[in-house]
């Protein structure tokens, strides 16, 4: 059970990783891009779509509480359901709590730490309504966890993050990143940003620091609601290009041949993209807070920057990885790496299911 397929994500390579270890199992989202969902399609499952999608976001979201609702009668049948996402796992219901997992990548953001965030973007009449939406979810979101025998967090950050939200106890399985996918290329003189071009992934700071390195090139190989302003900010700077999103293939050929992977988010609660810049060999500037704490080596495996960053913190961030060695770099990198593959989320995730 996932709240749905539109783009090829983290939470999305989860999914597909479960689905190829149990190739029976049935996968139900609340919508899902048809180019998404044929990497899943088999002869031996139903891919089940709850068309709980509309032009008007606000419509969608009302649309995923109530169809995952109507649909959780379906979910008797079956002698195990995972739950994933945030309005998925309200499907669950109490009296099968036996049969029930949730892996949980992150609380619902828009309800915490991005509340304001969220609330800033919204005219000043709108708000109220957003504030009862949010308690709504949080008292539904709640119930779910009541539902579930066992809850599996993504990493430490949001372990703690479920037990100071909602006293809730869980353990912790880093999710599988395809780290034999990635490789080290060689190095071209650029580093990379593949974050989500949004305000809360501060790619903007990434952008003001290289307007300061005009002799270092920037990468930027993503897309999002910021990408136009974005655009604007960084005109003029020779060093900093825009690919919008990529396939797979030229993102493994882009993090394979980059000097670094630069991945400066707020508070992320995992983040696969470190991950997959350190089975290519590559160093990972990032934030020492969130996720990246557990999965980077500051100073082994790249350079941490303590607090929010900054255009001199990031700065100072690129002089330190350039310094390093690249040898003993894309060692420590590949095998701070295998410590999440696919194989050993795959053998926790079966003993978390037969419930062992």
């Amino acid at each position: 059970m996932y709240d749905f397929f539109a783009r090829w994500g983290g939470a999305e390579k989860l999914t597909q990783s479960l689905l190829k270890r149990y190739v029976s199992t049935d996968l139900c989202v609340g919508f899902g891009e048809p180019t998404a969902l044929c990497n899943i399609n088999s002869d031996s499952r139903s891919v089940i779509t709850l068309n709980a999608r509309s032009s008007i976001p606000f419509l969608t979201v009302l649309l995923l509480i109530l169809r995952f609702k109507k649909y959780a009668p379906q979910i008797q049948k079956y002698r195990w359901a995972i739950f994933s996402g945030t309005f998925a796992p309200l499907s669950a219901n109490r009296s099968d709590k036996e049969t029930n997992i949730l892996y949980c990548h992150q609380l619902p953001r828009f309800c915490f730490d991005l509340r304001d965030h969220y609330m800033q973007k919204l005219p000043a009449l709108m708000r109220p309504m957003f504030l009862l939406f949010v308690r709504l979810i949080k008292r539904e979101y709640s119930k779910s966890l009541q539902s579930m025998r066992l809850i599996i967090a993504n990493s430490k950050h949001t372990q703690s993050e479920l037990a100071l939200h909602f006293n809730q106890p869980s353990d912790v399985i880093y999710p599988p990143v395809d780290v034999e996918r990635f490789e080290w290329l060689g190095t071209k003189p650029y580093f990379l940003s593949s974050a989500r071009l949004e305000e809360f992934k501060r790619v903007d700071c990434i952008i003001a620091a290289f307007k300061e390195m005009p002799d270092k090139n920037l990468v930027i190989t993503s897309g999002g609601a910021e990408r136009e302003k974005l655009m604007a900010l960084a005109d003029g700077a020779r060093n900093i290009s825009f690919t919008d999103w990529v396939c797979e293939e030229e993102l493994i050929e882009l993090t394979g041949f980059c000097k670094a992977v630069i991945y400066v988010p707020s508070d992320e609660p995992f983040g696969i993209t470190p991950v997959e810049a350190m089975a290519a060999g590559k160093p990972v500037i990032g934030v020492a807070s969130g996720g990246l704490l557990e999965t980077v080596t500051d100073g082994e495996t790249g350079v941490l920057i303590n607090g929010a960053p900054t255009v001199a913190t990031i700065c100072e961030a690129v002089c330190r990885v350039i310094e390093m060695d690249e040898a003993t770099t894309i060692k420590a990198c590949q095998a701070r790496a295998t410590l999440f593959s696919e194989e050993v989320f795959l053998e926790k995730m079966a003993k978390a299911i037969l419930n062992d």
